[in-house]
């Protein structure tokens, strides 16, 4: 019952890119934002770190229809957002069924 670290989530994200998605052909069409950038600690104490980040991925790929993953720790449990910039939707799934106006700092 210990929390998964960072680190277990970025070499599970290396392991679906480098068997799944790309040998299919599927980085096209869904990219990972780093979970070492977009976390609790870093929006509290740097929000404009992580603003800028966001941004600059999703503008980067502002003309693609690509779905982008966000895995987000909120302090001892792990929840995933997922971003369509084009049609400008975010899915935010939590497997304790929070809402989520739970963690006010993700927003």
């Amino acid at each position: 019952h210990e929390e998964i670290g960072v680190t277990v989530v970025n070499t599970y994200i290396r392991f679906l890119y480098d068997k799944l998605m790309r040998p299919n052909g599927l980085d096209v069409s869904f990219g990972f934002l780093a979970p070492t950038t977009v976390n609790l600690g870093l929006i509290l104490s740097r929000p404009d770190t992580v603003t800028e980040y966001v941004l600059r991925i999703l503008m980067d790929n502002k003309d693609a229809e690509k779905l982008f993953f966000i895995p987000f720790n909120t302090g001892g449990h792990w929840l995933l957002l997922a971003i369509n910039p084009i049609r400008e939707i975010v899915y935010y799934l939590d497997s304790l069924g929070n809402d989520w106006t739970t963690y006010p700092d993700m927003k």
